[in-house]
């Protein structure tokens, strides 16, 4: 298990393990970890990497699958859409920007420079990649 699979449930406290995991697996497309066209790990795999009930598993199956970033080819299994990757990357620059609008509207309702608050999150020392 990958150092981001074991600290998904300490990411963001505010979402539900389900979305802590899907965001994760939508993460590991937009790296190539998860390729286009690649097979998807099945509910029973998801639930003995994540730790988490088949009940959960499968909602993320769901969710993925409703958003057409995985689809089902019967008696085979779960594959990765292909020219997915350009669309979950669309989807988390929009969440990173939500996010980031967030963080300036509470800066500046404290009163505090949000201009010097951006350019230190993105100070280069600060940035990991």
């Amino acid at each position: 298990m990958s150092n981001m699979d074991s600290s998904i449930r300490k990411v963001n406290s505010n979402g539900s393990v389900a979305n802590k995991i899907q965001n994760n697996l939508e993460f590991k497309i937009i790296t190539g970890e998860l390729a286009p066209g690649e097979k998807f790990p099945s509910i029973r795999e998801l639930a003995e990497t994540y730790k988490i009930g088949t009940v959960t598993a499968q909602a993320i199956v769901t969710n993925l699958s409703k958003d057409e970033i995985i689809t089902k080819k019967p008696g085979v299994g779960f594959f990765v859409m292909p020219y997915v990757k350009g669309k979950l990357v669309q989807k988390h620059t929009s969440e990173c920007k939500k996010m980031l609008k967030r963080v300036i509207e509470y800066a500046v309702r404290f009163g505090l420079d949000p201009e010097a608050i951006v350019a230190e999150v993105f100070k280069e020392e600060n940035i990991k990649g």
